[in-house]
C-alpha cells in the first residue's frame, strides 16, 4: 500500500485551508493586548534593520523570541504594515502544522488517513483562530508538531537516520518561536517514549553528534547575538 500523499489531493487540501485562513484576514483589527503589541515589535525591528534587538517604543523587549517578527517583518516590507502582513506568520505555520500531520499520517496508516488527519487539523477550531491571530503560538505549534512528528516515525522505523537530525534542528526553529519549550515539549515526548519501550537506543541516537548540533545551529546564533547585545537582561526578560 502506497504511504505517500496523493498531491493533487493535498493541494486542494492545502488550498482549501490557506482559503479558510486568509478569507478576510485583514477586514479585523489587530485584538487585545498581544497582537498589536506583537506586530508594532515586528514594524520596529522591520524599520530599524536591526534582527536581533526586539524593540517597544525604542526599548528592547525580551519577552519572546524573535521567530514570529522575523516573519512579520519580511512581511510587512513585501505588503506593507498592516494586518494581514501581521497574521501572514501565523496563516504559513498553520499550513505547515496542517501538511505535516496529512503526511505523517500517511506515513503512519495510508493516504486516506493522512488526507483525513490533515482536514481534521485544518478545520479545527483552535487552528482557525490562532492561524489567523499575530502571535507566536501556531509558529511553536507548528515546528513542535514536525519536530515530534518526524521523531515519531523515526522510532516506529519509518525514517531513516536524517529524520532524528531535522527533528531537533525542528525543536531549534521551535525554540526561537517561542522559548525553551519548543525544546522541552519534544523531548518530553522522546522520554516518554523511551521510558514506556525501554528501548534506550533511541537516546543514544538523539545524542549523536549531528542531532545535538542540529538544535543550537539553527538557535544559538540569534540566543548568542542577544546574550551579548543584553546580557543578563534577556534572561530576566524571559
Amino acid at each position: 500500500m502506497s504511504r505517500s500523499l496523493p498531491p493533487g489531493a493535498t493541494a486542494v487540501l492545502l488550498a482549501l485551508v490557506l482559503a479558510l485562513l486568509v478569507f478576510r484576514l485583514g477586514a479585523v483589527p489587530l485584538l487585545g493586548p498581544d497582537e498589536p503589541r506583537y506586530a508594532r515589535v515586528a514594524v520596529e525591528m522591520q524599520r530599524a534593520g536591526d534582527w536581533v534587538r526586539p524593540t517597544l517604543q525604542g526599548e528592547p523587549w525580551l519577552e519572546k523570541t524573535p521567530l514570529y517578527y522575523w516573519l512579520a517583518g519580511a512581511a510587512f516590507a513585501r505588503l506593507g504594515e498592516n494586518e494581514t502582513a501581521a497574521r501572514l506568520p501565523s496563516v504559513l505555520a498553520a499550513l505547515l502544522l496542517v501538511g505535516t500531520t496529512a503526511l505523517a499520517g500517511a506515513r503512519l496508516f495510508g493516504p486516506a488517513a493522512g488526507l483525513h488527519a490533515g482536514f481534521a487539523a485544518g478545520t479545527s477550531l483552535l487552528v482557525f483562530a490562532y492561524g489567523r491571530a499575530a502571535s507566536m503560538d501556531m509558529l511553536l505549534a507548528a515546528t513542535v508538531t514536525l519536530a515530534v512528528a518526524l521523531l515519531g516515525l523515526r522510532v516506529l522505523g519509518i525514517a531513516g537516520r536524517l529524520a532524528m537530525v531535522a527533528a531537533a534542528a525542528s525543536a531549534g526553529l521551535a525554540t526561537l518561536a517561542k522559548g525553551p519549550l519548543g525544546l522541552l515539549l519534544p523531548l518530553l515526548v522522546l522520554g516518554g517514549w523511551v521510558l514506556a519501550t525501554r528501548e534506550w537506543r533511541w537516546l543514544r541516537e538523539a545524542c549523536s553528534p549531528a542531532a545535538l548540533l542540529a538544535c543550537p545551529v539553527v538557535a544559538s546564533p540569534w540566543y548568542g547575538a542577544i546574550l551579548l547585545d543584553q546580557g543578563r537582561h534577556v534572561v530576566e526578560g524571559f
